[in-house]
């Protein structure tokens, strides 16, 4: 059985060995360079060992925290006598705008007193003496360089990183489990050294005053390791616990058990399902004509190369279609084919014509979704957009007027998401989508909600509350609230009830690891141990005991329930319009489980598409095979370094380029591999306007980004928009021209 493990530790025995020095750096997670690494997988990981008999304690030698800004030269002991201080707290934080605010806590051991034969299990705690604010705070831990101490350690000459890879990430302040630091202390020992140290980095951003700290009362609340003789300590991992004992929490171990058997129902009925006859679409390698340079998200990383693929480079597409054919479209963007048309429900739905996916428009026409994200005149309520509206247009109805006109008449797109009010009142408009959202808003509710831009991440293990009962009342609250508004709407497309919601391999670890006597976590630790202890058949189930299989099965089940409540949520008040789920992260395509479940509730897949020039086959093939659903792309776009306002592209996930001309050829490489996978129905450009540094934005996914189809100013980049032209009027030319000729 696959043992599954949490983190990762680099570079540490080779690196020890040969006594390599590392020079400060000036960044908290800024990569050094390394002569050699090697990774190991079996170092660190989470336990939560209950009771044993301890043979050694190693508590701190030199403990400190550093400081930027004004406080960048002086040490940690003036710093808390000019503050007149004296009670030995270690404060860690992690200012957003400056150094000045931020603190970085340094411990360091001594381990020359310890042989291997007397590590049979270590484990490494700590205690924190406060949290500011009361607010969950995430933090990284760090392997450093151990030449330093105490008395005169400071910002400027910090140790460096071993790695720029935490040896853990992401632990909540409020749910802090112990570490198993066997191996890791194995390989110190027996490496030779002498000492080991460690850096604490607060992960969220903040200039309040949240923060965490260690305070001195014993030596052991400041962090610590805990030498164990007996190396079957560590299977005393998640002992089952819950506020009380068991019987005076009976009404939530029924609950869970309700969950596990309702999931265990539909799971059993899957299984007797057969998987998807897909279809494997290998792209004609001969049409990629051109090589595309991009750094990834980051400007700052090496550039590669990609190979691209142009309309122009489709030379035998004549051979296939007549491409001097008129097409016709209906007022939703769709193909007027009398020989395809479909049921005119006067709603957008999605199904299957031969052996392709479609969406079908209001009037039972095939439509083709080319969709901009984002079509408002002020992005963030940036100031100097909407200036530029109101000169470039006159008034924000005449602007709503021009820009829907422009987009369908001119660019041939039929579709946005989330648009501005002004756009969805404009006559005989075009198609949107969007919906309220539900977890993200319960998660705030329930003050579990941790995001700032971008993906949407909680403070527990960023685990979902999905089986709080709390969030079933929740959800149908808010539908009731927010779905009349849709439910007859002929230009609304259909429901994203969330976006990019947790995904992650070991999600069944981090449910198991929630701290089980706080009462925001009763649920989510009850139905997880039970449906633990369910599928592995043992009363005390160990990390060894989870197969990949189960990894996978539990995705499914927390996806499940999500679906469960909220497209019971949806469908109590608007039976009309498709529900088009989460806008995934691109992980989804490994998670065939969260797929084939998806495939019960949703009416399409929406995904976030980052990280590949283009979709690859394998990747189409998986979502083809797995969900009994076509899927659409609700993300994806490349920022260049030639653009209108100088913007330094250092946020966002989408691709670095150097030229307008290369963000086109990224629309068109990117769409026309969609538009030969039979299973896609559609895709999202994000998004209609640049980033403003200026306007004070406020999600740190979109501060400084080339994102837009127009600039800050509203001026249009053309040779972007020039190329997302010749696709978008012509997909269906293409799409009949890659179906014959990959026909089988």
């Amino acid at each position: 059985m696959k043992k599954r493990i949490l983190v990762l530790v680099l570079a540490l025995v080779m690196l020890l060995q040969c006594g390599c020095a590392l020079a400060p750096t000036d960044t908290i997670n800024g990569d050094v360079l390394l002569a050699d690494e090697i990774v190991s997988s079996d170092d660190v990981t989470l336990t939560n060992t209950t009771s044993a008999s301890a043979i050694q304690t190693l508590i701190v030698s030199d403990k400190a925290y550093v400081r930027g800004g004004p406080w960048a030269d002086k040490n940690w002991h003036k710093i808390l006598e000019e503050r007149k201080i004296d009670d030995g707290t270690i404060i860690i934080k992690n200012g957003l705008t400056s150094t000045n605010t931020t603190r970085l806590g340094l411990f360091k051991y001594d381990i020359s007193g310890l042989s291997v034969e007397d590590i049979g299990f270590a484990e490494f705690g700590m205690r924190f003496d406060s949290l500011q604010n009361g607010m969950d705070v995430t933090f990284d831990i760090y392997w450093i360089d151990e030449n330093w101490d105490e008395k005169t350690v400071t910002w400027n000459t910090k140790p460096a990183m071993v790695s720029s890879t935490p040896i853990i990430s992401n632990v909540i302040t409020t749910s802090v489990e112990k570490i198993d630091a066997t191996d890791a202390l194995l390989k110190l020992v027996n490496s030779g050294k002498k000492t080991v140290s460690i850096m604490v980095v607060q992960t969220v951003n903040t200039d309040t005053e949240t923060r965490i700290s260690f305070a001195k009362s014993t030596e052991l609340d400041y962090p610590h390791f805990v030498i164990y003789k007996d190396a079957d300590v560590k299977n005393q991992a998640y002992v089952k616990q819950l506020v009380a004992d068991e019987a005076e929490n009976q009404a939530i171990w029924d609950y869970a058990k309700q969950m596990f058997d309702e999931w265990y129902e539909r799971y059993s009925a899957l299984l007797k399902t057969p998987l998807n006859e897909a279809e494997l679409i290998v792209s004609d390698a001969s049409q990629y004509n051109k090589t595309s340079y991009s750094t990834g998200a980051n400007p700052t990383s090496a550039m590669k190369e990609y190979k691209t693929r142009t309309y122009g480079d489709l030379t035998d597409m004549s051979k296939y279609v007549d491409v001097t054919a008129e097409q016709k479209f209906d007022k939703y963007g769709g193909i007027i084919d009398p020989a395809m048309r479909q049921e005119a429900t006067g709603f957008f739905y999605s199904t299957k014509i031969g052996d392709r996916w479609w969406i079908i428009d209001p009037l039972g026409y095939p439509c083709y979704i080319r969709a901009l994200s984002g079509v408002v005149y002020s992005y963030q309520n940036s100031p100097k957009q909407k200036e530029a509206a109101y000169e470039k247009y006159g008034n924000l109805d005449k602007w709503a007027i021009a820009t829907t006109r422009h987009l369908m008449d001119d660019l041939h797109f039929n579709a946005c998401a989330s648009p501005s009010s002004q756009i969805k009142t404009v006559e005989n408009g075009i198609a949107w989508q969007g919906g309220p959202g539900f977890m993200g808003a319960y998660g705030t509710s329930i003050g579990v909600n941790n995001s700032n831009g971008g993906s949407t991440t909680f403070s527990e293990n960023n685990t979902m509350p999905v089986f709080d009962p709390g969030f079933v009342t929740f959800a149908e609250e808010r539908a009731a609230a927010n779905i009349p508004a849709y439910a007859n709407d002929p230009m609304f497309l259909g429901y994203t009830t969330d976006n990019e919601l947790p995904m992650q391999t070991g999600m069944i670890y981090d449910y198991m690891k929630i701290s089980p006597t706080k009462e925001v976590n009763h649920y989510s630790y009850a139905c997880t141990w039970y449906w633990v202890t369910k599928m592995t058949g043992k009363d005390n189930p160990q990390n060894e005991d989870i197969t990949e299989e189960l990894e996978q099965l539990f995705r499914s089940f927390v996806w499940d329930r999500y679906y469960n409540v909220v497209c019971s949520a949806i469908r109590k008040y608007d039976p009309n319009h498709m529900i088009m789920g989460t806008r995934f992260l691109t992980v989804v395509k490994d998670a065939p489980w969260v797929l084939r479940f998806a495939s019960l509730y949703l009416d399409c897949i929406t995904v976030n598409w980052y990280g590949q020039w283009e979709p690859n086959a394998e990747d189409v093939y998986d979502f083809a095979s797995n969900a009994d659903l076509p899927f659409m792309v609700t993300e994806f776009y490349a920022k260049a370094e030639e653009n209108e306002d100088g913007l330094a592209n250092t946020s966002g996930a989408g691709f670095f380029v150097k030229t307008q001309q290369d963000r086109a050829d990224h629309y068109q490489s990117f769409t026309l591999r969609l538009l030969e996978a039979k299973n896609c129905i559609g895709w999202h450009w994000f998004q209609y306007t640049d980033n403003d540094p200026t306007g004070n934005p406020t999600d740190v996914s979109s501060i400084d980004a080339n994102k837009g189809i127009v600039s800050n100013t509203h001026k249009e980049y053309t040779d972007l928009t020039d190329d997302m032209t010749d696709i978008n009027k012509n997909v269906y030319s293409l799409i009949k021209y890659f179906d014959a000729k990959y026909a089988k």
